[in-house]
């Protein structure tokens, strides 16, 4: 994916977020603008860690539908962790010989939720959308209870 149509799948997505629908002008600028911050900013570009992790997390919303609500209904620690599962599995470790102690120990849900992949850093970038998702829970509790 080029960097234009990476832009045009930000403002996808804050179309989805905002629920409105921008005229073909604006989206145009927004893209304009948002493939010049790209190309001014080279960490903003998904090539980058935290890029990667925020579409990731963006993809769990959308695709999987692990919405914030639902992620608040995990208070016992099982966001982090699916994390530490993926961020182990991410290492040097070798796959196949440690999944299923993951699974044992580690992993928190049904086994059928566990994907591994054999990429590396696909598998870091979804420990790291994972502990996303808890510090945003987090916050969330801190904000509600007024801290």
């Amino acid at each position: 994916m080029n960097i234009k149509q990476q832009a045009n799948e930000v403002v996808n997505r804050f179309e989805e977020k905002f629920e409105t629908k921008y005229s073909e002008k604006i989206r145009t600028e927004l893209v304009h603008m948002l493939v010049g911050l790209a190309n001014e900013f080279p960490a903003s570009r998904p090539d980058n860690g935290a890029a990667l992790i925020m579409m990731e997390r963006g993809r769990q919303i959308k695709e999987e539908g692990w919405s914030s609500s639902h992620d608040d209904l995990h208070t016992k620690g099982e966001l982090v962790q699916a994390a530490i599962a993926y961020a182990y599995i991410g290492s040097d470790f070798n796959l196949a010989s440690n999944k299923s102690i993951l699974i044992e120990i580690i992993w928190p849900w049904d086994a059928k939720f566990w994907k591994p992949k054999k990429n590396r850093i696909r598998n870091l970038v979804r420990a790291g959308a994972l502990i996303a998702a808890e510090i945003d829970r987090l916050q969330r509790l801190e904000i509600a209870s007024g801290k």
